[in-house]
């Protein structure tokens, strides 16, 4: 009955707390917001230059009269509540110079009388519900530098006449619905420093006009329906910090003229149909940090100039159809995620791949590899997670891998490995280890050593111990700070679905003998 009304007390006082909490938010939101009233009594029309209310909590909607506002030049009202449509009598605003709605409630379609600000020099409606089409008129704005709309609904095609807004610096069209092919007068704004056009449905091939852009340091065309070839001027962009064409369905070779973006730092080409070897060239990227070439069809062999990246923190070549032996010069890195999964590597694991001290997930699973685990794995104080299964791995387990105390998830499954697992491993308190369908040995104080045709550590975790099938319960790491946690969760939860149990049978049964034993997980009424 005292626990009963224990948890029954702080159940209830949770709950209230809880929505008291709620109410109180809800409250103090409506308190400080204010509805956008922009009327002329409020604002003199000779005199107000400049409107900045920016995270002012604003609601409501941008009254008509706005139009007046003739002396104006910024309009900023960013990052509110403010919802309705766009009046068209913003177009009177002749003199602006800055137009600021971004994240907004705004619905509707951009107003064609947008084009009539001829002064114009940064447009942002990003993060609204716009819908409906760009209007052409934009390219009217020709002192335009900054043109954001990404994250609304719009739809329809990139209008051609954006090819006048030669003093365009960042076009922003992102996350949106746009469809059809990217226009070829794309390549005349020659000023553009960003570009990205991601996540859309635009097809076609990327126009070679895109050669022309050579002030480029941010190409994004991830996420579309691209068609084709990367065309070789894109090697003529030899500013771009940024390349990102993952998503698509991009084919032929990766050409060897992206060797020529020396400033490039994050490239991003996984997710399409090329084809060929990885071009030599891309050894002269040596600010590359990272390299994403996975689930492509590339094939040939990692090349050996790879090694001379030595700025690159994550290289993913996984699901490609690579093949030879995986290149000792990789060892030259400075890695921090190494995925080479899902090839045809053959040959044995090079030690010198245990250079890479700051290595934190290495994935080497589903290939060809043979020979025996390096002696010299310890190195990897940093790894938190490595997968070799699916090979040909034969030899024991090194002793060194007990060393590894960062390990979370070791994976060695369906490999030839032999000889036992090493003592030390019981004090990897956190690392899930997988080893089934090897020929390993379990040592043990209590039974006579057995060969584990399975051994299969933590597909439960609730375990504490593992079971071999031949030769009984021996080991199993202790589980470390994060199981505990999971596991003080799991029974708090458990003892609130039971009081629910408890108050539901006081209810029927004035008489009631509980008995509860958490060691059995017995429950008697």
């Amino acid at each position: 009955v005292l626990v009963f009304s224990f948890f029954k007390f702080f159940l209830v006082m949770g709950f209230s707390f809880l929505l008291l909490y709620i109410l109180f938010i809800c409250i103090a939101s409506i308190c400080q917001s204010q509805v956008v009233t922009i009327f002329e009594n409020e604002y003199d029309p000779s005199q107000t230059s400049s409107i900045e209310l920016s995270k002012t909590n604003l609601i409501g909607t941008l009254s008509t009269t706005i139009g007046k506002l003739t002396h104006l030049h910024t309009l900023d009202i960013s990052s509110n509540k403010v919802s309705g449509e766009i009046p068209s009598e913003i177009g009177q605003l002749n003199i602006l110079t800055t137009l600021n709605f971004a994240e907004n409630y705004f619905v509707g379609t951009f107003p064609s009388q947008l084009g009539n600000l001829r002064l114009l020099v940064t447009l942002k409606v990003s993060h609204n519900y716009i819908f409906g089409s760009i209007p052409s008129e934009i390219g009217n704005i020709l002192t335009l530098k900054i043109l954001h709309l990404h994250f609304n609904f719009l739809n329809g095609s990139i209008p051609s006449e954006f090819g006048k807004l030669n003093s365009l610096n960042s076009l922003n069209l992102s996350s949106d619905s746009l469809t059809g092919t990217l226009c070829s007068e794309i390549g005349m704004i020659i000023s553009l420093n960003e570009l990205d056009i991601s996540s859309n449905s635009l097809t076609g091939s990327i126009p070679t006009q895109i050669g022309l852009l050579t002030s480029l340091t941010v190409l994004n065309f991830q996420v579309n329906s691209f068609l084709g070839s990367l065309p070789t001027e894109i090697g003529k962009l030899t500013l771009l910090t940024t390349l990102q064409m993952r998503l698509n369905l991009l084919t032929n070779k990766i050409p060897s003229q992206i060797g020529n973006l020396k400033n490039l730092i994050i490239l991003l080409l996984d997710l399409n149909n090329f084809i060929g070897s990885i071009p030599s060239e891309i050894g002269k990227l040596t600010l590359l940090t990272i390299l994403d070439l996975s689930s492509n069809s590339i094939s040939g062999t990692l090349p050996y100039e790879i090694g001379r990246l030595t700025s690159l923190r994550k290289m993913d070549a996984s699901s490609n159809q690579i093949s030879s032996s995986i290149p000792s010069v990789i060892g030259n890195l400075n890695l921090t995620t190494l995925f080479l999964h899902q090839n045809y590597f053959s040959g044995s694991i090079p030690s010198h791949i245990c250079r890479l001290t700051l290595l934190q997930e290495m994935k080497l699973d589903l290939n060809k590899l043979s020979g025996t685990l390096p002696t010299e794995i310890g190195k990897f104080t940093a790894l938190t997670e490595m997968t070799i299964s699916y090979n040909y791995i034969s030899g024991s387990i090194p002793q060194q891998i007990t060393k590894l105390t960062q390990l979370q998830l070791l994976l060695f499954q369906q490999n030839s490995l032999t000889g036992y697992i090493p003592d030390g491993m019981s004090q990897l308190t956190r690392c899930f280890f997988f080893v089934d369908n090897n020929d390993v040995m379990v040592k043990s104080d209590k039974f006579s050593p057995e060969i584990c045709t399975v051994i299969t550590s933590c597909k439960n975790t609730k375990i504490k111990y593992l079971q071999c099938p031949k030769c009984a319960t021996v080991w199993f790491p202790q589980p470390g700070p994060d199981s505990y946690v999971i596991m003080i969760t799991a029974i708090i939860g458990g003892i609130i679905v039971v009081s629910g149990l408890i108050i539901s049978a006081f209810r029927v049964k004035s008489k009631t003998n509980l008995y509860f034993s958490l060691a059995s997980k017995d429950f008697r009424y």
